[in-house]
């Protein structure tokens, strides 16, 4: 079962960017992947971001596309988050 956040991210996905399901279901992946790491998407700052994508992209052996894929969907979700007021920066 998803986070209801990564619930509500998938309906942005669906219904506002109008994204494929193949799409919303690797961005998905990845936010659940980000969110069960334990690090608090409302707080994070931008480096701890990028230690986190390090970390993923390193242990996981990722080509640059797989690594472009990442960053896009986290691109996109922290998006979501402040354009639904989770975050304000």
């Amino acid at each position: 079962m998803l986070p209801p956040i990564v619930e509500e991210y998938e309906q942005y996905l669906r219904l506002e960017r109008r994204l494929s399901r193949s799409t919303i279901t690797i961005y998905s992946g990845e936010v659940t992947l980000f969110i069960d790491s334990g690090l608090d998407a409302d707080t994070i700052d931008s480096d701890g971001v990028q230690r986190y994508i390090v970390e993923q992209t390193t242990g996981r052996d990722l080509s640059g596309r797989s690594v472009a894929k990442v960053l896009s969907a986290l691109r996109s979700f922290f998006t979501y988050l402040q354009q639904s007021g989770f975050r304000d920066d």
